[in-house]
């Protein structure tokens, strides 16, 4: 410790290095705990699967059962103690009302063992009884934690009372803990707050081609899912041959909860936390030069101690013990950034980002960093100090002051800012392809216009308020009429979800040649007049949807250009008719311009538009577009839907450019880290170079003064000593540049339309980091120049 404190320099230098080190690796790792290591909120997390169906030649992975299959599933299986269905999707949200005030929540319907295969009790209350999924015992609800917060004040005798749910009272049974979270439901994005009973009977479930429920199952005591998948399958043959007509291409596949949570990020977060373990690794070789520096000004006194009879082993042990010392304060230092760094990851995270907003720094994490602690001080302080217990006695005492260090020892420290230097390359190189890769995916034409729109939806109460559709068409006619008069609107128009706001409604259709074919699927909208000029959404062929397309004339589509070039290839479609997933023909009038609907990194959709004023609906997105400030659009809209009916909530407010943004939310977010740490890598890289050019002028002075003595100009001199600096600079680059281009199979997986071979990032950043080595180097080779040639010769 004394030892520390008589050179505050070096030890404030030292342990700001490996906080920066050691604060990112534990920020990271706290990440990586909560979401990868830490067990699920569930009794018996390992034992959680889902249950999917698949079907080859739909290309269906993971689709949705239906109810008949489960049924089946449930009662056949031996492999699970129990399996429990449950109905969840971005459009089945409801009203609430009975609150504080009205709000669109999402639901689930499940049945009354789904809590129990969980292995979750209520905080408040019961869960669902069996005889509560039959319609007309089916009106309970079960509030999440944060609903009963937020609309009933934490209120502890809220079991018993009503709530209103899509205009008709439910009775709530009770209210989950707070550590439970429909975490198989929030992988596919909805967060559910209110759950209800699945009633099979009530029009919910529908026959065996009716595919519409999740499936969760906890495996029985002793049973693989290896077991339990060769059980299933021979299920679903036994299944295909009674039922051909809808399950002949119908499997099953098991996946456990965990890989369903976390199977889009896994490999993001592995990335990140070997990305960060680079910048830890060049944070030791950063210090283990500094410590080689230090030791080299202390020699003479260690030559002494040695020759006076101290044992090379307590000379060893107390240089790591300072160093495992400046580990230990460098992760008391690190800890604080870490901390902060914890509050912008969830910050700065995406929203559907699994777990991030569970990340916090507890025991675990906190053993991690003093383990970090000390073996990074083991780690850097190991070279050093067997470096120091290898002095030449004889020599070292014998050669002049003006000398410290050997040969070696120099070598040592060009190593070790080598190291760094290729180190600080391959992640200058990977950010590098992160940002092109991110500037090539903003640079996807979406398909549409984004300025100035913003969406919001609602929906109207079939069976209470609007129980007919021309109800529901009065209401949205003058919403959309009421909306068009406001200042600063320009245009308004409805649909059944505007583009990257919800999930595809993949549907099958068929046409006249093809009557049978299952791969004419494409995605369903209902929109109405203007929204294709709303949007810019060009028209390539025919027209646009127009007021006299009605449920009084004949049903026809828009489809998108990517849909006829499938379907039709090369033939104009206007005119064709095809058959509706929902039993009617319609005559194709028109083709639109292709949209990504679900994203920027996504592939441009195949839709079918439909006039929404020729089919029934109740629940729509408001599409509106005004000028730059559009949000303020929406206080007046929420005005004007509450002065014609007060207990409708809006809900999903929305700018298009927020969502597009929020489309490559995830690749901003490894982006934007793995920039922060090359950025760090690269620094400490100039700070390695500029101590070790330092050292190099400072160990040398006898050398440089003497070669002034003989006539080297202060040119000379000023390139004699950059050239060392650019010479660690190119060997680390070199050595960076291939060691990134060996990690093309895991660099390739985040990128979008660049080649993990880049040549423009490859030859950029490189030529950064060298530029960077040489400003560096500047500083100790200006100095070396102000040499008194004269003095240099007198201190040897």
């Amino acid at each position: 410790a004394r030892s520390l404190a008589r050179r505050p320099g070096f030890t404030v230098m030292a342990t700001l290095t490996l906080a920066l080190g050691i604060g990112a690796n534990t920020a990271i790792f706290s990440v990586v705990n909560a979401v990868l290591l830490r067990p699920l909120p569930y009794e018996n997390p390992e034992r959680l699967v889902m249950v999917w169906r698949t079907a080859a030649a739909e290309g269906v992975l993971e689709g949705f059962s239906s109810y008949p299959d489960f049924r089946d599933w449930k009662e056949q299986a031996t492999s699970f103690e129990n399996l429990a269905a449950f109905w969840s999707f971005a459009n089945g949200n409801v009203n609430l009302t009975g609150g504080l005030e009205p709000e669109r929540v999402p639901v689930a319907r499940v049945m009354s063992d789904y809590f129990e295969t969980l292995g979750v009790a209520p905080l408040l209350g019961r869960v669902f009884l069996p005889e509560e999924n039959v319609v007309g015992n089916h009106r309970r609800a079960i509030l999440s934690y944060a609903l009963w917060q937020r609309q009933f004040g934490a209120d502890s005798t809220i079991v018993g009372r009503p709530v209103t749910v899509n205009g008709f009272p439910y009775t709530v049974v009770g209210v989950m803990p707070a550590h439970f979270r429909p975490l198989s439901t929030l992988a596919l994005k909805n967060d559910v707050t209110l759950w209800r009973p699945l009633a099979p009977d009530d029009n919910q479930t529908g026959g065996r081609e009716s595919r519409n429920l999740r499936i969760v199952g906890r495996l029985a005591d002793g049973v693989t899912l290896t077991q339990a998948q060769a059980e299933l399958d021979g299920i679903a043959a036994s299944l295909a041959e009674i039922y051909p007509d809808t399950n002949r291409d119908s499997g099953v596949r098991i996946v456990s909860i965990k890989n369903q949570v976390l199977r889009d990020v896994r490999q993001v977060l592995l990335f990140l936390f070997g990305a960060v373990g680079l910048v830890l690794l060049g944070t030791c070789f950063n210090v283990a030069n500094l410590l080689l520096v230090k030791n080299a000004s202390v020699r003479m006194q260690v030559a002494v101690q040695l020759a006076l009879g101290a044992p090379p082993r307590r000379i060893v042990g107390r240089l790591l013990t300072e160093s495992v010392m400046l580990g230990v304060l460098g992760a008391t230092a690190g800890l604080a950034f870490a901390w902060i760094g914890v509050k912008g990851l969830v910050a700065l995270g995406p929203q559907d980002f699994p777990l991030l907003g569970d990340v916090t720094i507890d025991t675990t994490v906190l053993g991690f960093a003093s383990v970090v602690a000390v073996m990074t001080g083991l780690a850097f302080g190991l070279l050093p100090a067997w470096r120091m217990s290898r002095t030449d006695l004889a020599l070292f005492l014998r050669q002049g002051a003006g000398q410290t260090s050997s040969k070696f020892d120099r070598r040592l420290t060009g190593t070790l800012v080598t190291a760094e230097v290729a180190l600080a390359t391959v992640l200058l190189i990977s950010s590098g392809l992160l940002v092109r890769s991110f500037t090539t995916l903003l640079r996807s034409e979406p398909g549409f216009d984004p300025s100035g729109v913003v969406t919001l939806q609602l929906e109207l109460p079939m069976a209470t308020t609007y129980p007919r559709q021309n109800d529901r068409d009065r209401f949205f006619d003058e919403l959309l009429e009421r909306v068009r008069a406001l200042p600063g609107v320009r245009a308004s128009a409805m649909s059944s979800g505007a583009p990257m706001e919800e999930q595809t409604s993949d549907l099958t259709f068929s046409i006249p040649a093809r009557r049978d074919d299952p791969s004419l699927r494409a995605d369903f909208r209902m929109v109405s007049p203007g929204y294709f000029s709303l949007l810019d959404i060009p028209v390539r062929r025919g027209r646009r949807i127009e007021d006299t397309d009605n449920r009084v004339s004949p049903p026809v589509v828009l489809v998108s250009e990517g849909l006829a070039r499938f379907v039709w290839g090369e033939e104009d479609p206007v005119g064709e008719f095809i058959s509706l997933p929902f039993g009617a023909d319609a005559e194709i009038v028109g083709v639109v311009g292709d949209v990504r609907t679900n994203g920027l990194d996504e592939g441009l959709a195949r839709t079918v538009y439909l006039p929404a004023a020729q089919w029934g609906f109740n629940f729509m997105t408001v599409v509106v577009k005004g000028a730059d400030r559009q949000l303020d659009l929406v206080p007046p809209i929420r005005d004007i839907i509450r002065a014609m009916d007060d207990q409708l909530p809006i809900y999903s407010v929305r700018t298009l450019e927020e969502l597009v943004g929020r489309s490559v939310a995830q690749q901003r977010f490894q982006t934007l880290l793995v920039g922060s740490f090359a950025f760090l890598a690269l620094a400490l890289a100039v700070v390695g170079i500029y101590g070790v050019i330092s050292y190099v002028v400072s160990d040398r002075t006898n050398e440089l003064g003497l070669r002034m003595a003989l006539g080297a100009t202060a040119g000379n001199v000023r390139t004699f000593v950059l050239a060392i600096g650019v010479k660690y600079a190119a060997m680390g680059v070199v050595i960076g540049g291939l060691m990134a281009a060996g990690l093309k199979s895991v660099t390739s997986q985040f990128l979008h339309g660049v080649s993990p071979f880049d040549f423009t990032t490859f030859f950029v950043m490189p030529l950064i980091l060298v530029g960077a080595a040489i400003m560096a180097a500047y500083l100790p080779a200006r100095r070396a120049t102000r040499l008194d040639p004269l003095r240099a010769l007198k201190s040897d």
